[in-house]
């Protein structure tokens, strides 16, 4: 998916542009290297392994020729789009890359017939509670986790916070 609009291009990763965005997620990534005790850095073939392993799909943001936001996601109960990784480059932030980049998702998502995109994030992560409720997600609520749709995602034992929007299908 190709996507111009001011130097903005939202397209797959290429498959020699892992190391850049290994770099790229590591950076984005301090505020969470201080919030999870044994977080642990990316390297490439991480990506390989959430490919084939957990059967991720991958969208990069382009901006003025150069990869700074990267997306990642899988369809889980042939209904939810399950976002694992949504990152922009800590200096292009607040330029409406990340808003953009998640869209693209949420339309790829719909074309698979989701009904929902949920993500989940920790509960200091202010940052990330902002950006998915501008978005028009919610948190979703604990006695939710025991609807059918959700069985085999969500652990109500988890100590994160879990956003959910209605996606429409078919538009």
């Amino acid at each position: 998916m190709k996507k111009k609009n001011n130097l903005v291009i939202i397209r797959v990763p290429k498959k020699g542009e892992f190391l850049k965005i290994c770099r790229l997620l590591n950076r984005a990534d301090k505020p969470y290297q201080e919030l999870i005790p044994d977080y642990e850095s990316f390297v490439v073939r991480d990506f390989e392994r959430m490919k084939k392993k957990f059967k991720r799909f991958f969208l990069v943001v382009e901006f003025k020729k150069k990869v700074v936001g990267f997306g990642a996601w899988s369809i889980k109960n042939r209904k939810i789009c399950w976002i694992s990784l949504l990152h922009i480059d800590p200096e292009k932030q607040r330029l409406g890359l990340g808003t953009r980049l998640l869209k693209a998702i949420e339309k790829k998502a719909k074309k698979k017939n989701c009904d929902f995109s949920m993500v989940e994030i920790f509960p200091k992560a202010n940052w990330a509670k902002s950006f998915y409720s501008k978005n028009k997600y919610k948190i979703l609520s604990k006695k939710d986790y025991k609807k059918r749709i959700f069985s085999n995602i969500l652990s109500p034992q988890t100590k994160t916070i879990v956003m959910i929007k209605k996606i429409n299908r078919g538009e």
